[in-house]
C-alpha cells in the first residue's frame, strides 16, 4: 500500500468566539434543512414506487422550502455583516498584489435572485430567437409580426436588464 503525504499548508484565521458559534449553529440549521429535503425526496420516491398518493408530501415540502428560504435570507443578511468585516483572501493587500485586480464583493440575496431571474428571462428570449433562426434557415414559414415582436421584446428586455445591472449595488469587502 502506498503512503500519501498531505503537503498542503493550513492557513488559519481568527474570528471572535461568538461568530464561530454562530457559524456552527447556522451550518447545523442548513444541514438540517438539506436533510429535510432529502427525507421528503426519499419519501416521495418510495411512495411513487408503490403507486401511492404522494402529492401531500410535495405540498408539505413546498411549505418547508418557503420557510427555509426566508430563514436563508436571514442567515445571509446575518453573515453579510460578518463578511463586510472579514477579509477575502483575494483582496488582501500585499506588495505583490496588482492594483488592477477586481475586488471581492457581496450583494443582497434579493438582488442575486433578481439577477438569476433576469438570466432565465434572457435565456428564454434567446431560445425563442434561436427557434426563429432555425425556422428561417430551413425556409419554414414564420409569422413576421410574431418574429418582429419577439426581436423587439428581446432587445427591450436586454436593455432593461443591463441598465438594471449597471445600477445594481455591490459592496466591496476586504
Amino acid at each position: 500500500m502506498r503512503k500519501i503525504e498531505n503537503k498542503a499548508t493550513v492557513s488559519t484565521i481568527e474570528i471572535p468566539e461568538a461568530e464561530y458559534v454562530t457559524i456552527l449553529e447556522t451550518l447545523q440549521k442548513l444541514l438540517g434543512m438539506h436533510m429535510n429535503l432529502i427525507g421528503f425526496y426519499k419519501l416521495e420516491s418510495d411512495l411513487k414506487k408503490h403507486h401511492r398518493a404522494y402529492l401531500y408530501v410535495r405540498e408539505e415540502a413546498e411549505t418547508v422550502i418557503e420557510n427555509d428560504l426566508s430563514e436563508i435570507d436571514d442567515i445571509m443578511n446575518q453573515f453579510g455583516g460578518f463578511l463586510e468585516n472579514a477579509t477575502c483572501r483575494h483582496c488582501e493587500s500585499s506588495e505583490d498584489a496588482s492594483k488592477d485586480e477586481d475586488p471581492c464583493v457581496i450583494m443582497h440575496m434579493e438582488d442575486l435572485r433578481a439577477m438569476q431571474q433576469d438570466m432565465i428571462d434572457l435565456t428564454d428570449a434567446i431560445d425563442i430567437l434561436a427557434k426563429y433562426y432555425v425556422a428561417t434557415k430551413y425556409n419554414a414559414q414564420v409569422n413576421k409580426a410574431h418574429y418582429d415582436s419577439s426581436v423587439n421584446d428581446a432587445r427591450n428586455l436586454a436593455d432593461k436588464v443591463f441598465k438594471k445591472w449597471e445600477n445594481s449595488i455591490l459592496e466591496e469587502i476586504g
